[in-house]
């Protein structure tokens, strides 16, 4: 059965917003839609960069919501980043197919797009984090911030989902001359710029950002 649940989010990051009570669309007892869904790693390969095990923190509660508190430096406990993935990606997911009509295709539940988090990983990617064949964006947790955290990022990543369904930019092209990263360049920065319009913020991934300095 589908309903419409309350969680717990940050509306922007941690910096500019306080934790506030928010709509999650049509999930299941999971969370989970035709939109998006999202697990934790509960076994994180750091030789092979790879999720051997996923796992759901966040189920639903006796009121049939997600309400969670932060607990950003825990990779083994804290639901709440898998609530806050799961908001952000769905809501930019349905925000793609309002302005542009355009529908993510994973082959998963759907059409959904999988979200990751919880594991010790100083950075967030968009790529097949669980060696599945599928790709998936995947928020890693640094000891000093939780990337999952910051909404500018999920839609950052979230838009290289989309650009990796038109076209395989990848990180550069070789001619006679060498390597010319600008492919690579065109898909971050257009990804910085998605990102931008839908939160209405030129400064992309403030939050996150702090997760570098461990």
């Amino acid at each position: 059965r589908l309903f419409t649940a309350t969680g717990n989010v940050y509306p922007t990051n941690p910096l500019a917003s306080e934790v506030s009570e928010v709509p999650l669309n049509d999930v299941t007892s999971f969370l989970a839609n035709d939109y998006a869904r999202v697990m934790s790693c509960s076994d994180w390969n750091s030789d092979e960069t790879r999720c051997e095990a996923k796992e759901s923190q966040a189920t639903v509660g006796s009121d049939g919501n997600f309400l969670f508190d932060p607990n950003p430096l825990s990779t083994t406990a804290d639901p709440f980043a898998e609530v806050h993935m799961f908001y952000h990606l769905d809501l930019i997911a349905r925000w793609f197919e309002d302005r542009f009509d355009f529908r993510t295709d994973f082959g998963f539940a759907g059409q959904a797009v999988e979200g990751i988090v919880n594991f010790g990983y100083a950075n967030a990617f968009y790529g097949d984090g669980d060696g599945d064949g599928l790709p998936e964006v995947s928020f890693g947790q640094s000891g000093v911030a939780d990337f999952a955290y910051d909404a500018d990022v999920v839609y950052h990543e979230f838009t290289h989902a989309v650009f990796g369904q038109i076209v395989e930019t990848g990180f550069g092209r070789f001619d006679e001359y060498g390597r010319n990263p600008g492919a690579g360049g065109l898909n971050e920065g257009s990804a910085d710029l998605f990102s931008m319009i839908l939160s209405g913020d030129p400064q992309v991934g403030e939050y996150a950002a702090g997760g570098f300095l461990s």
